[in-house]
Parts: structure tokens; C-alpha cells; sequence
């Protein structure tokens, strides 16, 4: 269009002013009635509540940090069909409280708010030792590794499956913040990667309707150095 160029206005014949509000009325309404029936979807049935803050649960582990970590390891290796080894996420990406009982859909979508999708992203040795060195400074939620603690340190890290560390490479399913360097996790960055567009609420999301009574457990994935 010219800059010189009046806009003009396109009527819309047929139908009257009132009538094109009740048109728009009724799409609104029917898509926020819809919106809102997926909110309320019940996909779990918390048996006790979890705290997203920094306060461990036992032995250096949070139940809401085991939940979500293997919830998306479940999903990098199920769905995705990616041969992940490990999930690592971080602490600052889980936005609220999950209180005991129904956890509906809309808790998940304000436990999980960000847009950020699923990548795995490809570690080698010295990599690795520097998310070990990462981890001992600043502890945050994972999957398939275990953490040995002696008087309050992390001096081991392995990999859960292993008695040994990696030889050659280790897959890992983050997030695409993460595996750009996102809370200083610089290991991360420049590594060999494959991307998805499966946001990680999403992914959470497929897991609670595929295991909704898979509750949040502590286990086997820290332990005391005796």
C-alpha cells in the first residue's frame, strides 16, 4: 500500500453489527470453555506434597527433583526414541509447589511454565568431568547418574547403570536453555546435539497420563561414602 494511500475499510456484507459480535462472542466463549476442560484434566493423584525449594526431602535427593527427571528420561527414551543415558535439569526451570492430592493439567502448566523443548545433547570425557565439577558446586535435578557424598560433599559421580566412568561419550536430555550454556552449565555448549519440538511441560504431561500412579520416590541415586 502507498504511504500516500487512505486504508480502506472492507464491509462485510450480510451481516450486521450485532450479529458479528455474537459471532465473535461465541468462538470466545467456546474456546475458553474448551481451554478450560483441558486445564482441569486430572492427571495424578499426589500422595504427599512437593516443594521445589532448596531444602532436600533425604539423603541430598527432593522427590519433585526425582519426578520430573525421570519423567523426561522416560519420555527421551520412549517417545523420542533417543538413547539418552542421563537427564539433567535444572532447579530454577520448576515454578511452583505440588501439593498433595489431585494435580490437575493447569498445575503442571504453572509448574513448568517456560517454552523450552527437549534436547540431548552428546558429552565427552572432559565434559563429563565438568558437569561432575559443576554438580559438586551446585546440585540440581537428575536421572541415570549416582552421586556419592562424603561429610556433606559430592567427591563421586557415576553413571547409574555403571560401576565406571564414561570411556568415550555420554547422552544427556536437558532442555534447549541448558544445552545453550543457560545457568552456567558451559559444558553444555558446542557439543553434538539433536533437537525436538516437544516442549518439556508437554513431555511431563505424556508421562503422568502413561504412569498416573507412578509416585515420587527417594532412592538409590545418592548415597553416603562410609
Amino acid at each position: 500500500m502507498s504511504p500516500n494511500k487512505t486504508p480502506q475499510l472492507i464491509a462485510v456484507e450480510g451481516l450486521a453489527s450485532d450479529s458479528l459480535t455474537d459471532v465473535f462472542k461465541g468462538l470466545t466463549e467456546f474456546y475458553r470453555d474448551s481451554l478450560g476442560k483441558q486445564m482441569n484434566e486430572l492427571l495424578f493423584l499426589n500422595p504427599r506434597t512437593m516443594r521445589r525449594g532448596t531444602e532436600m526431602d533425604s539423603l541430598y535427593q527432593k522427590r519433585m527433583w526425582n519426578w520430573i527427571s525421570d519423567a523426561i528420561l522416560w519420555y527421551s527414551k520412549d517417545s523420542l526414541r533417543w538413547n539418552s543415558d542421563i537427564c539433567l535439569l535444572n532447579k530454577g526451570g520448576f515454578r511452583r509447589d505440588i501439593d498433595s492430592g489431585r494435580v490437575l493439567m493447569r498445575d503442571i502448566f504453572e509448574l513448568l511454565p517456560f517454552e523450552n523443548f527437549l534436547v540431548e545433547v552428546e558429552l565427552d570425557a572432559d565434559a563429563f568431568e565438568e558437569m561432575k565439577s559443576y554438580l559438586k558446586e551446585n546440585l540440581q535435578p537428575q536421572s541415570g547418574l549416582r552421586l556419592g557424598f562424603l561429610q556433606d560433599q559430592l567427591v563421586s559421580l557415576k553413571l547409574a547403570n555403571s560401576d565406571s566412568l564414561p570411556q568415550k561419550t555420554v547422552k544427556v536430555v536437558t532442555i534447549n536453555y541448558l544445552a545453550d550454556g543457560g545457568d552456567y552449565m558451559a559444558f553444555f555448549k558446542d557439543k553434538p546435539r539433536k533437537t525436538s519440538n516437544i516442549l518439556i511441560r508437554d513431555a511431563m504431561i505424556a508421562y503422568l497420563r502413561a504412569f498416573p500412579s507412578h509416585f515420587p520416590i527417594i532412592d538409590s541415586r545418592t548415597y553416603v561414602i562410609e
